[in-house]
């Protein structure tokens, strides 16, 4: 398919340009198409300033670095939920869920998920690790 800048573009499966970002932000290709179309079809007579080119340039520099920086922090903060819920595999916890009940058991195992986090299983049912209200240490004689 051919675009209005006379270039190619392909089409993803969610029927997005394949170099698209979801969810309609534009997405860096996206901004230098632009920028070139700005370019080509401006008025001869009256021109775009380059300063204001450099300081588009400069400000869209600055998002895609803030951005990158987005994703490094959210890989961390997922990786330090890893290793801080390593430490209650074993333990004894309270758990008080959205009803107002309370219940008290093991932690069997836990798991993680992008969509809900760090999951505890006790009793065979998964709780998230934010409905603990107490821990106590199992000890073994």
């Amino acid at each position: 398919m051919l675009d209005g800048i006379g270039g190619e573009v392909g089409i993803g499966q969610d029927g997005l340009p394949a170099d698209s970002t979801p969810g309609g932000a534009l997405g860096k290709d996206e901004f230098l198409n632009l920028l070139t179309a700005q370019l080509s079809n401006q008025d001869p007579l009256n021109p775009t300033d380059s300063t204001d080119m450099i300081a588009q340039l400069a400000q869209f520099s600055s998002l895609e670095q803030m951005k990158n920086l987005n994703l490094q922090f959210e890989a961390a903060r997922r990786e330090e939920n890893i290793i801080q819920s390593l430490v209650l595999a074993g333990q004894e916890v309270e758990l008080t869920l959205g009803d107002g009940s309370i219940i008290t058991g093991e932690i069997e195992r836990v798991g993680w998920n992008d969509d809900d986090g760090t999951s505890l299983y006790i009793g065979g049912e998964s709780y998230p690790v934010s409905n603990i209200s107490g821990m106590t240490k199992v000890t073994t004689p």
